[in-house]
């Protein structure tokens, strides 16, 4: 009931707030959607840190897909995945020695 009644609350002051953040300089705009991704960013890479045997994966389809690289106008997403996939299957398919 209260969070109802709070966005009813934000929606009536919904373009004043719209407005504001049209104004506002582009700099101090990423500033705050930049503070705003901290948390759901940790919380990730906490998750993505969670299985041990699957660390490697996790990390190299991050970097592959945070590096924005575009091969043969496909984007970093789908190399991301497929680097990731290809990790997994390298792991399982090659003998560990330790």
């Amino acid at each position: 009931m209260i969070y109802g009644l709070f966005y009813l609350v934000v929606a009536l002051f919904a373009a004043p707030l719209a407005g504001l953040f049209i104004a506002m300089p582009t700099g101090a705009l990423a500033a705050i959607t930049g503070l705003a991704l901290i948390a759901p960013l940790t919380g990730s890479l906490g998750a993505m840190m969670g299985k041990v045997k699957d660390r490697e994966a996790a990390v190299l389809t991050f970097a592959a897909t945070a590096s924005g690289v575009a091969l043969f106008g496909v984007g970093s997403a789908f190399w991301g995945l497929a680097v990731g996939f290809l990790a997994l299957a390298a792991r399982r398919w090659i003998p560990s020695r330790g």
